[in-house]
């Protein structure tokens, strides 16, 4: 009599589990890889998670399923960053790519363009110029008559682009 039992009450007890309905958490992981010549801080959801040195590689490891934003900051900067929707184990590649800001002088004035506060080159009125080498991330450009700041505008460059001064 005592052998039947125990199956019996293994039975309703895991009868009594499958009828309270279980939550399984499955956690994955996303190893981060540094293919740039320079360090960064890796931010998960704006939480700072590791600081990688250039070439290395780092796991964040047991995060939940679902959204999450994934990005690279160097001095407060984001260089990279990406919206994933967390379903399995996956790799980050931040890598450095380059583009172009042709800056297009609109204004009836000369003026001097100022790229991450950094002085670039002066533009004359109906001129045009492109700057070369500019790395993904945000970037500030201004454009200035002496001290005074003109026009401004922040991007976060992932493209050629042109931005034009009227």
């Amino acid at each position: 009599m005592k052998r039947v039992v125990y199956p019996i009450i293994f039975v309703i007890l895991a009868a009594v589990l499958l009828m309270q309905g279980c939550d399984i958490i499955i956690y994955y992981d996303i190893t981060v890889i540094n293919d740039t010549d320079f360090g960064f801080s890796v931010y998960l959801d704006d939480v700072l998670q590791f600081r990688l040195a250039a070439g290395g590689i780092s796991t964040i490891h047991e995060l939940e399923e679902g959204r999450h934003t994934i990005d690279a900051r160097e001095s407060g900067k984001i260089i990279a960053e990406e919206v994933i929707h967390l379903d399995h184990d996956m790799e980050w590649m931040v890598y450095v790519a380059t583009y172009e800001i042709t800056v297009v002088n609109e204004t009836r004035s000369f003026f001097s363009v100022y790229l991450d506060g950094i002085f670039q080159f002066d533009l004359e009125s109906g001129r045009s110029r492109t700057l070369v080498g500019i790395s993904e991330g945000e970037h500030t450009i201004d454009a200035r008559v002496g001290r005074d700041t003109i026009a401004s505008e922040t991007f976060f460059v992932d493209q050629s682009i042109e931005w034009t001064v009227y």
